[in-house]
C-alpha cells in the first residue's frame, strides 16, 4: 500500500497554496483558489467549487437524510468561502474539509465521483431514457404477462416491479384476470400509485348512456365516435402521467371499438432523423391546448415534443390535434406555415400505423399506458361498453419506480 503524502493545512486565506494528496485506492485532490480538483480512481478529473461543497455537506446539522432536504440556510454560506484544511480519511473513503466557521464536512469519495464524474453523471441523468425500448416500425412490443392474483392479492414485489419496468421500457403494462369491477381496477392501480383526482374524478366510468349522463362531460371520449391517437390532458399545466383502461362490460351487439396505441417517442425519434428541422420546430415552439366545460377552463402551453433540459432527449410527447387552442404563439405567416408543415409531418407518422398496435379491451384485462409517451385512440363502435379507469400523476408512479430501484 502506497503511503499518502501528508497534506499541508491552509493556515490563512492569503497563504492559500495548491495541495495534492493521492491514494492508489481512491482519489487525489488539488486545492485551488476557488475550487477543489479531484482525480477519481478511474483517472477522471472533477472540479468542485467550494460553495458547492459547503452547500452539499451531508452531516446531520446541514442535511436531513430522512427527507433528503437541506437544513443549512443557503444565504448563510459566504460567497467567498474557502476551506481551512482538506484531508483524506485514513481508510481512503472520505474527503474531509474544515471550514472557517469551525464546521467540518465529510464527503464520501464514491458519492462525489458518482455525482460529478462525467461518465457516471451522464449515466445517472440518462438512466430513465436508456431504459426505453422503442416500438419497432411495424412490429408490436412483447409485453410481460402480469397476473392480478400475484400483483394484488399476494402483493408480490416481483409482479409490481415487472409492471413498473414494463411501463418504463415500453410505455405500457397489461394486467390479466382482473375482476370486472371498479374496486378491483382501483386495487391494481394503487399497487403502483394512487389515482389522480381531476375534474373527471378519481376512478371514472364511461361508455354507456347512463354513465355518460351522470358524468355530464362533453369530452369526445364520452361518445362512440372514432378517436385518432392522442395524448390526454395536454390542456393541463402538467399532463397526467399514466392512463388506465378496463372494459367491465361489452354488450353482445357491440362491434368495433379497438384501442389504438402509438409509441409517440418512436415516431418523434424517427422524425428527428428524417427531418431535423421539423423536429427542432416542434420541440422549440410552444402552442396552447384548451378545454372548456361548465365551471372549467384549462389551458396548457408547451411544445408538442418536450425535451429534457439537461440531456436534450425526448422527455414528453404532447400530441393532441383535438385540443389545440387558437394559435397565437407565432408572429408571422412564414412561421405559422413552417409550424404547420412540421406538425403535418409528425401527424402523418403518428397516424400512419407504423408505430401502432391495436388491442381489444376485454373484461379482466387492465391496460396502463404512459401518457407522456404513448398515444391512445379507438375505432368507432356500435352497441354499449362500460369502461372504468383513472389517471395517475407522473411524479407518483416515478416515485414508485425509484423505490423499486428501477431508476
Amino acid at each position: 500500500m502506497a503511503r499518502l503524502v501528508k497534506s499541508t493545512f491552509l493556515s490563512a486565506l492569503k497563504n492559500l497554496k495548491s495541495q495534492v494528496r493521492r491514494s492508489s485506492f481512491s482519489a487525489s485532490y488539488t486545492v485551488h483558489k476557488d475550487y477543489l480538483q479531484l482525480v477519481s480512481a478511474a483517472g477522471k478529473k472533477i472540479e468542485v467549487d467550494f460553495l458547492w461543497l459547503r452547500d452539499h455537506c451531508r452531516c446531520s446539522q446541514c442535511y436531513n437524510a430522512a427527507t433528503s432536504q437541506r437544513s443549512l440556510p443557503f444565504l448563510s454560506i459566504s460567497e467567498n468561502i474557502r476551506p481551512l484544511s482538506c484531508d483524506i480519511s485514513s481508510d481512503f473513503t472520505n474527503l474531509i474539509i474544515s471550514w472557517p466557521d469551525g464546521h467540518t464536512s465529510r464527503y464520501a469519495l464514491n458519492w462525489l465521483c458518482g455525482l460529478l464524474e462525467p461518465n457516471l453523471r451522464f449515466k445517472k441523468l440518462n438512466k430513465l431514457f436508456d431504459l426505453r425500448k422503442l416500438w419497432e416500425d411495424g412490429k408490436n412490443p412483447t409485453l410481460p404477462r402480469i397476473d392480478y392474483v400475484d400483483l394484488v392479492e399476494k402483493k408480490e414485489e416481483a409482479s409490481l416491479k415487472e409492471a413498473v419496468l414494463s411501463l418504463l421500457e415500453y410505455g405500457i403494462a397489461s394486467i390479466n384476470k382482473v375482476p370486472s369491477t371498479v374496486e378491483a381496477t382501483q386495487l391494481v392501480v394503487e399497487r403502483i400509485a394512487p389515482p389522480q383526482q381531476t375534474f373527471f374524478g378519481g376512478m371514472w366510468e364511461f361508455g354507456t348512456k347512463i354513465h355518460n349522463e351522470v358524468a355530464n362531460h362533453k369530452d369526445t371520449a364520452y361518445t362512440s365516435d372514432a378517436l385518432d391517437p392522442h395524448n390526454d390532458s395536454t390542456y393541463f399545466t402538467e399532463s397526467t402521467g399514466l392512463q388506465v383502461f378496463h372494459c367491465l362490460e361489452r354488450s353482445k351487439n357491440c362491434r368495433g371499438g379497438a384501442t389504438r396505441l402509438v409509441d409517440g417517442m418512436a415516431a418523434a425519434e424517427y422524425l428527428a432523423q428524417d427531418d431535423p428541422n421539423a423536429f427542432k420546430i416542434l420541440s422549440e415552439v410552444a402552442i396552447e391546448s384548451e378545454y372548456k366545460e361548465p365551471g372549467k377552463h384549462h389551458v396548457g402551453r408547451q411544445p408538442v415534443i418536450v425535451l429534457d433540459p439537461i440531456t436534450q432527449r425526448v422527455m414528453q410527447i404532447r400530441f393532441n390535434l383535438y385540443d389545440r387552442s387558437a394559435m397565437c404563439t407565432l408572429d408571422s405567416p412564414k412561421a405559422f406555415r413552417e409550424y404547420y408543415l412540421a406538425l403535418r409531418k409528425l401527424s402523418n407518422l403518428m397516424l400512419s400505423g407504423r408505430f401502432e398496435m391495436q388491442v381489444e379491451l376485454n373484461k379482466g384485462n387492465v391496460i396502463i399506458i404512459d401518457n407522456w409517451r404513448v398515444l391512445h385512440g379507438r375505432t368507432a363502435f356500435t352497441g354499449q361498453r362500460h369502461m372504468t379507469g383513472c389517471y395517475v400523476a407522473r411524479s407518483e408512479w416515478l416515485s414508485r419506480a425509484r423505490l423499486l430501484g428501477l431508476i
